[in-house]
């Protein structure tokens, strides 16, 4: 596998308060009786921090690139999730990954086996098929999520207990500002970076009127 989406990792980097919150969420979810699994671990931006908490964590990085940074860093590296021996994992999590996927049904059932019988799926994707623009599709991405469609798919992979929420709120004014204008990478993490608590804080508010 050869990934297309150097660019937009890189560019990821940057926006610290969104990186902030997703890493917030997987150390919240963290188990201490065995190994984490990041499926899709990238450049290591949150495997990192993981490793900086002292938490077991494998990395699933199919890309020859990625795998090896993630190797040179001191990161447990696992080319295909063919290798995992099923109901290993207590928590696995991924971040913006399951869009680069075509067959992403065939991948939460084959994420579902790996995981222990009470474990943990933290899965985050981008929302709106309607944000579709050119930069998701210059990143290799296939499509963007609706709820009822993450549902179904969790549903029918094997999942149950399942909680979804729309979170960033205010990255679909980002979106729709880069859909509309096709503004560069770097601008949106700029905006990320200033809009991450704001949008937070909606979120928040939000959830409470559900």
């Amino acid at each position: 596998m050869k990934y297309s989406g150097y660019l937009e990792l890189e560019t990821m980097r940057l926006a610290t308060c969104y990186n902030a919150f997703l890493s917030g969420m997987i150390i919240k979810a963290a188990v201490l009786d065995g190994p984490v699994l990041n499926f899709g671990a990238g450049m290591g931006t949150f495997a990192d921090e993981l490793k900086a908490r002292a938490i077991e964590l494998h990395c699933l990085e199919p890309d020859e690139t990625l795998a090896q940074k993630l190797t040179d860093s001191g990161h447990h590296v696992i080319r295909d999730i063919e290798h995992v021996e099923k109901s290993t994992y207590g928590l696995i999590y991924s971040l913006n990954v399951l869009e680069h996927i075509e067959e992403d049904e065939a991948t939460l059932q084959a994420l579902h086996d790996c995981l222990k019988p009470d474990g943990t799926l933290l899965l985050y994707v981008p929302a709106f098929q309607i944000l579709y623009s050119a930069m998701d599709a210059n990143v290799g991405h296939y499509r963007r999520y609706g709820m009822r469609q993450v549902r179904t798919l969790l549903e029918r992979s094997g999942f149950d207990r399942i909680r979804i929420r729309y979170a960033d709120s205010l990255g679909l004014f980002a979106a729709l500002i880069y859909k509309w204008f096709s503004r560069a990478g770097g601008e949106l993490a700029a905006c990320s970076r200033m809009s991450s608590p704001l949008s937070r804080l909606i979120d928040s508010n939000a959830r409470r009127r559900q």
